[in-house]
């Protein structure tokens, strides 16, 4: 499988291996994104443009880390629809941040709270499932074992 499938296509499945070497350097690639546009790690710019700015880059970053969610799922013999809330979590925050809603990351208001709280929990729910279990053994639907089992050994024992 090469790399511009991996990242780019939405069909077939992954190892978890792959899964954390291209999540690992998209988030490298948008953190050195963000340090040349000058958008802060912590808090929200004050001005539009680097708001506008880290909003793109978040979305085009979306397009890969998608690709790889989904293909991880198909190893876990799961459709990759299922991905769609992960999509949302990663999108709110940029969004809010455009509107100026997580401007003051001194005062955590309760709504700020709870929508943090959740975003958190679907994106260690998430990590678990996509990062740490492992893949069907043999052969599903999305196609063969990355790893390159039959799926015999599992069957049996």
């Amino acid at each position: 499988m090469n790399i511009i499938n991996v990242l780019f296509g939405f069909d077939g499945r992954i190892r978890r291996l792959h899964w954390w070497l291209g999540t690992i350097a998209i988030e490298i690639v948008v953190a050195v994104l963000n340090q040349l546009f000058g958008i802060p790690v912590e808090t929200a710019p004050a001005a539009m443009t680097p708001r506008i700015l880290a909003l793109v880059i978040t979305i085009v970053s979306l397009y890969p880390l998608m690709a790889l969610a989904v293909k991880r799922l198909h190893d876990r013999d799961r459709p990759g629809t299922i991905a769609l809330p992960l999509l949302v979590a990663f999108l709110v925050i940029p969004v809010g941040d455009l509107f100026g809603y997580f401007d003051e990351t001194t005062r955590m208001t309760p709504i700020k709270l709870v929508v943090v709280i959740i975003i958190g929990a679907i994106g260690l729910g998430y990590l678990i499932e996509l990062g740490f279990r492992r893949g069907d053994p043999g052969p599903n639907q999305y196609g063969p074992d990355p790893l390159g089992g039959t799926g015999e050994a599992a069957a049996t024992g």
